[in-house]
């Protein structure tokens, strides 16, 4: 892609996701303002819808102490970039991927997600082999049910086997309140947020018992952040994709941060005064969420000031929406953030 520092915003061609960088910067200050200066607790966004080291910049410059990845492939693009404190928030097994993993620990402090002791004892060995040593967090499990030990004494268990072994270093314990996402009532949300935070802390508060250190508590998403960053005995919030202040976000979460990421895309046809057709809106994007919010926000090229790009993604300042008269109509779709990443993954070839 050309630079397109400069350019007339017509002469883009479509569709391409744009980013607010005013809306952006405001979103990234109000999550650092309440993880870290009001509740007091460290701030590691996840990046598993920015997948760009320069997005992720303006978070550590805002505050962040270190990052979350989804995927090694994901931690293996910071670490690149010169990002040293990264956590993959997920179990990383198989020869070939723990290669890779203990490799990475020679260029930054990568600690990763367990919940096995035979995935535990694989990186043991091949940290051995390496001359490292990772660090590992317990992936608990509060509620999710996906992957994670159970509360209480399965934690404390695999804690004391890893605590055994010579070349990994356990550093805490995490965990993903996700299943509390959707409660509408803010009561009742906090409610069950703080309950199931409460087994991740009792679990710690039962490993340090048996005498075992653990100086990370990680939890918390976006969806959550506002509550679980002020739980008691969480020590660090992982939220990271609302800095693009996603439609579903605010719509299904409650999550209260600014729309910062739309597609820009060009109506191909228009047959009758109530129908267009443009050039974005696939079926896939429609079999995986809603339809975008605030479809017919038209506004021209002219009021576009300030494009600046950073790698595949365009950051804009100023942009006021308004009718267009132009005879190609712009149109500004507020996104899912995670599919539209999902979708730029690919073409980057950010793989696992």
């Amino acid at each position: 892609m050309k630079n397109l520092v400069g350019q007339p915003i017509e002469l883009i061609d479509t569709p391409v996701p744009l980013i607010h960088l005013d809306a952006l910067e405001r979103n990234i200050a109000k999550m650092s303002k309440t993880i870290i200066n009001e509740a007091r607790v460290g701030w590691r966004p996840h990046t598993k819808s920015m997948k760009n080291p320069d997005l992720v910049q303006l978070c550590l410059d805002a505050g962040a102490h270190g990052i979350t990845c989804a995927k090694l492939g994901e931690a293996e693009v910071m670490a690149a970039a010169g990002i040293k404190d990264i956590l993959v928030a997920n179990e990383v097994v198989g020869a070939t991927k723990i290669s890779r993993l203990v490799k990475l620990c020679e260029k930054a402090d990568v600690k990763v997600c367990v919940d096995s002791i035979d995935n535990v004892r694989q990186i043991d060995r091949a940290a051995a082999a390496t001359g490292v040593r990772p660090r590992v967090l317990i992936e608990v499990d509060v509620g999710m049910g996906r992957a994670g030990v159970k509360p209480g004494q399965p934690a404390v268990a695999l804690a004391n086997e890893i605590s055994g072994l010579s070349n990994i270093e356990l550093a805490g314990l995490q965990t993903w309140e996700s299943h509390t996402l959707t409660i509408v009532d803010q009561s009742e949300k906090k409610r069950q947020i703080l309950a199931a935070l409460s087994l991740l802390t009792e679990s710690a508060d039962q490993i340090r018992q048996a005498g075992i250190s653990l100086d990370i508590i990680s939890c918390g998403g976006t969806g959550t952040y506002w509550i679980s960053a002020f739980a008691p005995g969480i020590t660090e919030v992982e939220a990271g994709g609302g800095i693009y202040g996603c439609g579903r976000y605010r719509r299904d979460f409650g999550v209260d941060l600014e729309p910062a990421l739309t597609i820009l895309t060009t109506v191909t046809s228009r047959p009758d005064a109530n129908r267009i057709i443009c050039d974005f809106l696939a079926v896939e994007w429609l079999s995986h969420s809603s339809l975008p919010q605030n479809m017919v926000r038209f506004f021209s090229p002219k009021t576009i000031r300030h494009l600046a790009q950073v790698n595949r993604l365009n950051l804009c300042r100023g942009i006021q929406m308004q009718l267009s008269s132009c005879m190609i109509i712009f149109m500004a779709l507020e996104l899912d953030a995670w599919r539209l990443c999902g979708q730029l993954s690919e073409e980057e070839s950010y793989n696992n």
